[in-house]
């Protein structure tokens, strides 16, 4: 009970004041490189071996990466993933020392740019949806069963044939690229410079630095590039994926998560209209179909396709981790929590649900007869009261959220062992429920969405359009600027993480975490220059002499 593997991806975006107006200001790529400088001042980091990211790890085992595309490198966003957790206490703690360490080394990131002639103050907020509506942020991780019986069975005879595609592509690859590529590299760099001067400014305009253009030009190249030489790898391991992984989460968990919004939410305003998540209206899939980055499924398998694409890299038998009976649920329906219970919630509920899915306790779940339209009508009304169809009759999402509590009550309350925070989760799971279906707004400090909508209520009657988007944005903030850091800081949120805790997880690993022998290899490796770091292992010292050390799953 509550013993799997977890933990949480986020998506920061930036923000950046010039302290002169209408000063310089570098581009998220600079901002990054400064980040990781003064985060490297703060605690001893380690370079990432993630293919084709500038990804370091720290010392408690998590990692920061700079996550950008090719064709607009200069306008990432900084991701950061906590260690391997366990429990929803511990999962809900690394994150809190996930934001500590991050506000910590703004200063000395600031300091770098100052030096470099950019200086500004940065901002990072962790939402999901920027005030031009694009989308990004959260995601989650659960340690699962990914199939039983014929069904892993099937899954493995179709990983064997995914992996002879896999070594063809790349042998045929590497050919491709010593043989005809590298003698045309000159010709495509003088095409890619002619294509980004056949725009010229306008009249009176800034020149736009050539260099930077033509990089635009290869990187989108290459995306494109990419995708045709992935596609008919991926597209077919995607089928036996929605085949065969994760069916049973999926036919009783998926009303669990359309419903879910109404607890975990942060809210979000579209115009002058508020809904209840950053991310739901924007879900188009139940499972991923594609490649394509924009399909935003609830369910993500894109972590599993990943691994297909390491023979390109020279890591051969990367894909047979595929065939293990336990692989990583990726949740892309999440949300940028601040407030501590519904983060709390956030990672403990869902754990617990996966601990009665396996154990066959929810086959008689509700299923929602379409479960995206049905995610919409939820999060766009704040009232509670929209019915969806079920197989159990129109319910609402309370309803929903009511019927799960109900069930996993009576699992936990029949179990001969249960685990010390299943209680806890319970208990808080009741507790909201109840004020939701009393008064969201006695809710206010609690969970996000009624908190956010308090604020963003409080300010109409001073300002209106682009200004109460900005309360909405600047709730996410990390740091004294952010909206919910100032109602935390003066006692108006419940808090269930001291800082004594947040301080001593900046540095130290999660016990019985891959985490821990993660942070323990980067300690003795520390003098290695060549050392590089993945979740799954470590590599020390380059070519022949180098050695990969596994690292335990701690199963």
């Amino acid at each position: 009970m509550l013993d799997r593997l977890q933990g949480l991806e986020n998506e920061y975006a930036l923000r950046f004041e010039p302290l002169i107006p209408g000063g310089p200001r570098p581009d998220h790529h600079r901002i990054f490189l400064a980040l990781r400088s003064s985060i490297g001042s703060i605690v001893d980091i380690a370079q990432g071996s993630r293919n084709g990211r500038e990804q370091f790890f720290h010392g408690n085992g998590g990692s920061v990466c700079y996550e950008s595309v090719a064709s607009a490198h200069d306008g990432g966003l900084i991701e950061a993933a906590t260690p391997e957790c366990r429990g929803p206490g511990q999962t809900l703690l690394y994150q809190r020392a996930q934001e500590r360490l991050l506000l910590r080394a703004l200063p000395g990131a600031e300091r770098g740019m100052d030096a470099d002639g950019t200086p500004g103050r940065v901002g990072l907020l962790r939402n999901c949806r920027d005030a031009d509506g694009n989308i990004y942020g959260a995601q989650e991780n659960y340690e699962a069963i990914v199939a039983r019986g014929l069904d892993l069975l099937a899954l493995r005879i179709c990983l064997g044939g995914a992996l002879v595609v896999s070594w063809a592509v790349a042998v045929a690859l590497w050919v491709l690229l010593i043989v005809v590529l590298v003698p045309l590299v000159p010709a495509l760099i003088l095409l890619a410079l002619a294509a980004s001067m056949a725009s010229l400014p306008a009249p009176g305009a800034e020149p736009a630095d050539p260099l930077r253009k033509v990089w635009k030009v290869l990187g989108t190249g290459l995306e494109w590039a990419e995708l045709t030489v992935s596609a008919p790898l991926i597209l077919p391991w995607l089928l036996a994926l929605r085949a065969f992984a994760f069916r049973r989460p999926r036919r009783t968990l998926t009303a669990f998560l359309v419903s879910r919004p109404v607890v975990v939410g942060t809210g979000t305003l579209d115009g002058d209209v508020f809904g209840l998540s950053e991310k739901g209206p924007a879900v188009r899939r139940v499972l991923r179909w594609t490649a394509v980055p924009g399909e935003r499924p609830i369910f993500d398998f894109g972590n599993l396709c990943k691994p297909l694409l390491s023979p390109f890299f020279g890591r051969l038998w990367a894909p047979l981790s595929l065939a293990a009976p336990r692989q990583r649920l990726q949740l892309g329906l999440s949300s940028g929590n601040r407030a501590d219970v519904a983060e709390f919630l956030k990672v403990g509920v869902f754990p617990l649900l996966l601990d009665l899915c396996e154990s066959g306790d929810l086959d008689d779940a509700p299923r929602l007869h379409r479960p995206v339209p049905a995610l919409h009508a939820i999060c766009a009304d704040p009232t509670l009261r929209r019915r969806v169809p079920t197989s159990h009759g129109p319910m609402s999402a309370l309803e929903l959220q009511r019927w799960y509590l109900q069930r996993a009550r009576r699992w936990v309350g029949e179990s001969t062992l249960v685990h010390p925070e299943a209680q806890q989760v319970l208990g808080l799971w009741a507790e909201v429920l109840d004020g939701l279906e009393a008064d969201p707004t006695s809710l206010s400090g609690v969970l996000d969405w009624p908190t956010k909508r308090a604020l963003i209520d409080a300010g109409r009657d001073r300002v209106q359009g682009a200004a109460l988007k900005k309360i909405d944005l600047r709730y996410h903030e990390l740091g004294p600027e952010g909206y919910f850091t100032q109602l935390r800081d003066a006692g108006l949120s419940r808090r269930l993480i001291d800082d004594e805790s947040i301080e001593r997880a900046v540095f130290e690993p999660p016990s019985g975490s891959p985490a821990w022998q993660r942070s323990q290899l980067m300690r003795d490796h520390a003098d290695d220059r060549r050392l590089r770091v993945a979740w799954d292992s470590i590599r020390t010292g380059r070519g022949l002499r180098g050695q990969v050390i596994p690292i335990d799953r701690f199963r």
